[in-house]
């Protein structure tokens, strides 16, 4: 008969507040935390939208310093790529499933600098190719600026993080709330069965 009843009134019958008096002070005390711990987990969501807005902001005033600090030239390719930027393909057992070709290449920087160094190449480039590469200030080869993409990436990524991990321990400890409490439970109904036999007026067999 209980399962038809309605869940949010078996939810309220189990209230810590209800009046039934077969429940165990474990119990309610599980009863209470388990609506401290939903109440937790709801303010937990505008806490981890705040602090993936505050993430985004951030990404995008990086994104904004990477755009005026670096710009992209012409490299000239001067050797084979490869893992090592050698032209040799014999390191590949080593490298990793994300890790590009590099290759040594030659381009010239705002101040009309000749400079050489590795970079990642394109697949399938060949020597004497050209490529695009971003530089920094000092000429040095460095990563595409970020963009707006990357920030909202990360401000929804910072967010539920922030949300999964809070809500994650709170569950934890919750569960572990709940087993000490029915093991608790189960000790007393036991150790009650055992005395029933001594109680007056009761007898066993």
């Amino acid at each position: 008969m209980n399962a038809e009843q309605p869940l949010a009134l078996r939810l309220w019958r189990r209230a810590p507040w209800s009046g039934n008096l077969l429940m165990r002070r474990s119990e309610r005390v599980e009863s209470a935390l388990v609506l401290v711990v939903a109440m937790f987990v709801l303010v937990m969501v505008p806490l981890a939208a705040a602090y993936g807005t505050a993430t985004y902001a951030r990404v995008g005033q990086l994104a904004l310093e990477e755009r005026l600090e670096r710009h992209q030239v012409t490299a000239i390719l001067l050797e084979e790529p490869g893992p090592t930027g050698t032209g040799s393909m014999t390191d590949t057992a080593t490298r990793g499933p994300g890790d590009p070709d590099r290759a040594t290449a030659r381009w010239t920087t705002g101040t009309d600098e000749t400079r050489t160094g590795k970079v990642e190449t394109p697949f399938g480039a060949k020597p004497g190719e050209t490529i695009d590469i971003w530089i920094d200030s000092t000429g040095d080869p460095v990563a595409a600026p970020r963009t707006g993409s990357d920030g909202v990436v990360a401000g929804v990524s910072a967010a539920l993080t922030v949300w999964g991990v809070g809500s994650g321990i709170a569950l934890l400890l919750l569960y572990g709330v709940h087993r000490v409490g029915v093991r608790r439970r189960l000790s007393a109904l036991d150790r009650e069965w055992n005395e029933t036999g001594r109680s007056p007026g009761w007898t066993l067999g």
